[in-house]
């Protein structure tokens, strides 16, 4: 007899091969056999899973808070937001201001392309999502040290996505 197997996973079982596909791509599996036991490691299984829906229920009505914040092009909204995550220092050298600057101009730039603003909208979520595409893909940084720093819950990027966020949920 098969084991009981619970995953999350994004990937939609509809035959063999996408079960045993979701199941390797899952961060968590819990398995199940079939013994006097089996009730109390479902349960366990149904309550880790719960607290994975309910996270993805938490982020969906944060986002929906975000898309919901207007911010016009042009806005001084998208000013504080971009200064709350990468602002100037006291005693800032002139290279410092430079890279500063480089990075807020990437960031209005990415707010305005097709994959935030143009298409989505000018909006808080947009904002997010372009501080966010910047410090995972454009940040002077080795590629892997990037996916690293985008993966650690304690990181100076893991930081600064929860500054941004923030700050956008401040400007309501």
């Amino acid at each position: 007899i098969w084991p009981i197997r619970y995953a999350n996973t994004d990937i939609r079982a509809v035959c063999q091969n996408t079960v045993i596909m979701g199941l390797k791509e899952a961060e968590r599996t819990f398995t199940a056999r079939h013994t006097r036991n089996v009730d109390t490691a479902i349960q366990d299984a149904n309550e880790a899973l719960r607290i994975s829906i309910d996270w993805a229920k938490s982020f969906k009505d944060t986002a929906e808070r975000m898309l919901a914040i207007p911010v016009p092009l042009g806005s001084s909204s998208l000013d504080k937001v971009v200064n709350a995550v990468f602002p100037a220092k006291k005693d800032e050298t002139d290279r410092q201001r430079k890279n500063r600057d480089e990075i807020n101009q990437l960031v209005r730039g990415l707010y305005v392309n097709e994959r935030n603003g143009k298409n989505y909208g000018y909006n808080g979520w947009s904002i997010y999502n372009s501080i966010v595409e910047y410090l995972d893909h454009y940040r002077d940084d080795d590629k892997v040290a990037m996916a690293q720093a985008s993966m650690d819950d304690n990181s100076w990027v893991t930081r600064k996505k929860i500054e941004a966020q923030y700050a956008v949920l401040q400007l309501v």
